[in-house]
């Protein structure tokens, strides 16, 4: 084998090996780009459905806190015609004794029917808590499960 045969040689090698580098570089940079835009379609994706998430807790406050609200109304106003139909009878009492036994009655009644009512008030503001906050644990849930999908990967 001559010199130039040699040369020739090597440079073909050289040429073949540089030719396999830029290969797996071009490979390596497009599997790269390929992960890369996945997972920027994926964040784009899970923030989309967090920021749905929001918007869906935000509507059912809205909706819980405006039944809450006529909730409230309805029992000051029910609380307002039972005072006036107590002072019409507490107007008609023929002594001050059967006058404090109606005041004494009615605040009894009141004082039973306000602990009812609060529990009722208690147990609906609850309720709407968790309804309020189910679609952004559902959030919470997904982002566990993908951070754990992530640790186990690495």
């Amino acid at each position: 084998m001559t010199m130039n045969d040699t040369v020739k040689k090597q440079a073909e090698t050289a040429m073949a090996q540089g030719k396999a580098a830029v290969d797996q570089f071009q490979t390596k940079t497009r599997e790269a780009m390929e992960k890369s835009t996945k997972a920027a379609e994926e964040m784009g994706s899970f923030t989309r459905e967090n920021v749905e998430a929001f918007v869906e807790s935000g509507k059912i406050a809205a909706k819980g806190f405006e039944t809450l609200t006529q909730s409230a109304l309805e029992l000051a106003k029910k609380n307002g015609e039972a005072a006036t139909t107590a002072f019409k009878t507490f107007s008609s009492a023929k002594s001050a004794n059967e006058l404090l036994q109606l005041q004494s009655d009615f605040a009894r009644s009141q004082f039973d029917k306000f602990i009812a009512d609060s529990s009722k008030m208690t147990e609906a503001f609850v309720k709407l808590s968790n309804d309020m906050f189910e679609p952004i644990s559902g959030r919470f849930a997904v982002a566990a499960d993908k951070l754990k999908t992530v640790a186990v990967a690495k």
